[in-house]
């Protein structure tokens, strides 16, 4: 019965990890290397899910080489 619980907290904590550290990176990425609001991207990806966000994040608002310290070459 202890292992059960364990197993069940375990799969809800990688569930929530899944979730929630694709939303931290966009908005952190999207500070530096965006000029559009980091939190409307955080927020596409938390209602699209983190795979479909992602993707829409690399094709829409991610700027190559501009990031808030100036032009990387």
């Amino acid at each position: 019965m202890a292992a059960e619980a364990i197993a069940v907290l375990l799969a809800l904590a990688v569930g929530l990890a899944i979730l929630v550290l694709p939303l931290v990176w966009v908005y952190r990425d999207a500070q530096e290397n965006s000029s559009q609001s980091a939190g409307m991207w955080a927020a596409i990806v938390f209602f699209a899910g983190p795979l479909i966000g992602l993707v829409l994040y690399f094709i829409f608002a991610r700027e190559k080489g501009a990031g808030r310290h100036g032009t990387h070459y």
